[in-house]
């Protein structure tokens, strides 16, 4: 193209006069710089698309950071034009090409991320900050500066990876502001300067510095001191803004002074100072380095509002005199966060003492026990059960105080009965004894007792076990609160006192058989179990069940005996041949046998009411 426009130039200029080959080498010159615009900015084109498709993340100043807001040379936020963010990869981490961004309260920055494997612009990112009262950001990436401080931006991808960038932002000085701007001093004089600084949550720190140290030393506080006659400019500078007090020193300036110099005040007491120049009374201008602390008046008139310090100032001219002013919140109250509390021997409970009010200055609290031997505290509030016993611990803030009772125990660890096991009569009964482990446990020793069959063994309060009936029963007794328990397996026994049999004699032929029935008194006795027996099995048999049968002829006792081997009963048996019964006897048999099977039915019906 520029070969073909200087073609056409060399063609227009041939022949041509020199005004006009003048005119065409103007034109000329335009269109090759028009030319030469064209390439540069296809140039920058192609660069910024290798840029994107490269994974960079652009970073710019938002609308809202105009060009007259943004702080200008090498200490700019590092926003204005250049390429600054995050590279996002995936699965292989996160990679920065900009660590960090310095900005202003205010501004914002516009993200933007590329993501992927190909690197491609994505909006599937998640963007989060680590303090939005410094640096919010919203869902589209937009940075905003919120407050002075530091905070980090996160970018995170839809597969885990992320990447931040760290955040500063400042709140710059707006202006400064010394409550003296020309004052003079005698050699060896101090005065406190005070320096206002807009806007109050600015980050720029305020730097002392005097012209002559050798005329007037300033420290860090602002805090000035006259050296030696002579004049010297105390600055104050915060950011790019100061503010400058001139100090006269001479040896024999009229002094202004106040009537105190320094003072002690309680929170809400009010002072009022006086100014005075030899035996003038001049009208001075008053004020406070610290008005939350310690206001002034017009009238010179202090106020204590709140603990810490303040120096009111009197100015006159180039006269001045100072007054430093501590204010303290004095103990109004102290209260415990326990007034009476249980521990065990050997184990802590850490009280806690509120001091009202809140702001109470350095409150001290000391801690007593009126019994050391039964409970210890420490300077924190740490009571320890020394020895079972009750104490008093006592806090002390200045005048006030608050206790707290401190019982000390030492609790149950474990109960048991004596006797474990029980075997009572009917109508018997036996006091059991709890045994409560440790022996000296001061936990409450009330025994709660209890029968799972009272209809069987019934118990009293004090452990006394009566036998009601027989059977089995356990006795339980628990602990006061249930904590622990023990038992005492009881049996009742309702023994035989009486026992006897149907018959005492009975007369069977060979062959015969008879059961002798037993009777036991009471019916309810707990062991009915009879065993039998006969002197001579030769003679007349018994089984277990009292059925009597004649093996031979001769003489025999059949003897019952109740299982417990108390009682017994005896029934005399003979037996007879069968041969030797003669007519008449054999026809009173069945008589004789019908008789016992009626005796025999009249003795069960007996034995069945008295069991009832």
């Amino acid at each position: 193209m520029l070969f073909r426009i200087r073609n056409y130039i060399k063609s227009r200029c041939e022949g041509s006069g020199p005004a006009k080959r003048k005119n065409i080498v103007r034109l000329s010159k335009i269109a090759v710089t028009v030319c030469l615009s064209v390439i540069v900015a296809l140039t920058a084109l192609l660069f910024g698309i290798f840029s994107l498709r490269n994974g960079a993340l652009g970073v710019q100043a938002g609308p809202a950071a105009s060009a007259a807001s943004r702080p200008a040379g090498p200490s700019s936020s590092g926003v204005s034009g250049k390429k600054s963010g995050v590279i996002i990869r995936s699965s292989s981490g996160a990679v920065l090409n900009k660590k960090e961004l310095k900005l202003k309260k205010g501004d914002t920055v516009a993200l933007n991320a590329a993501v992927g494997k190909e690197k491609k612009a994505s909006g599937t990112v998640a963007w989060s900050s680590s303090n939005t009262k410094v640096a919010s950001v919203n869902s589209r990436g937009l940075l905003t500066a919120v407050d002075g401080g530091t905070a980090s931006i996160t970018a995170k991808s839809i597969d885990g990876g992320t990447a931040a960038c760290k955040v500063n932002v400042s709140v710059p000085a707006t202006g400064i502001f010394l409550n003296m701007t020309d004052i003079v001093l005698q050699t060896g004089e101090t005065r406190s300067l005070n320096a206002s600084v807009e806007p109050s949550d600015t980050t720029d720190k305020v730097q002392w510095s005097t012209s002559d140290a050798r005329v007037v030393a300033v420290d860090r506080n602002g805090k000035i001191r006259a050296v030696a006659g002579g004049s010297a400019a105390v600055t104050a500078k915060a950011g790019a803004f100061s503010a400058a007090c001139r100090v006269t020193v001479g040896t024999s300036i009229p002094e202004l002074r106040l009537s105190e110099n320094n003072l002690s005040l309680a929170k809400g007491d009010t002072y009022r100072l006086t100014a005075a120049r030899g035996s003038r009374k001049p009208a001075v201008t008053w004020s406070s380095s610290n008005d939350s602390v310690a206001s002034v008046d017009k009238t010179g008139k202090i106020t204590a509002k709140s603990a810490g310090t303040a120096v009111v100032t009197a100015l006159d001219g180039k006269y001045s005199a100072q007054c430093t002013v501590k204010v303290t919140v004095p103990v109004a109250g102290i209260s415990l966060s326990s007034k009476e509390i249980s521990i065990e021997v050997g184990t802590t409970w850490t009280l806690t003492a509120k001091i009202s009010p809140a702001d109470a200055t350095k409150p001290s609290i000391r801690w007593a026990s009126s019994d050391k031997n039964v409970a210890a505290v420490d300077g924190k509030g740490n009571v320890t059960g020394i020895a079972p016993g009750t104490a008093v611990i006592t806090a002390e803030s200045g005048q006030y105080s608050a206790q707290c009772t401190v019982h000390v125990a030492v609790s149950v660890l474990t109960i048991r009965l004596s006797p474990e096991r029980l075997a009572l009569e009917k109508g018997a009964s036996r006091t059991l004894t709890a045994i409560i482990l440790p022996s000296d446990a001061t936990e409450d020793r009330t025994i709660a007792w209890m029968s799972s069959n009272p209809a069987v063994a019934s118990v009293d309060g004090f452990g006394k076990v009566t036998a009601k009936a027989g059977g089995t029963a356990t006795i339980t007794a628990k602990t006061s609160g249930g904590r622990f328990s023990a038992t005492c397996a009881v049996t009742v026994m309702v023994p035989v006192r009486e026992f006897s049999l149907n018959k005492t004699s009975l007369s069977l032929t060979v062959g015969k058989s008879e059961t002798l029935i037993p009777f036991i008194t009471p019916g309810d006795a707990t062991v009915k179990d009879v065993f039998w027996d006969s002197s001579d099995s030769d003679v007349a048999a018994v089984d277990q069940s009292g059925r009597v049968t004649a093996v031979g002829a001769g003489t025999s006792t059949v003897t019952a005996t109740t299982k417990d081997g108390s009682f017994t009963a005896a029934c005399q048996v003979t037996v007879e041949p069968e041969a030797e019964l003669s007519a008449a006897q054999q026809s009173s048999v069945p008589e004789k046998n019908d008789s016992r099977r009626e005796n025999q039915a009249q003795l069960e019906q007996k034995e069945n009411s008295e069991e009832r």
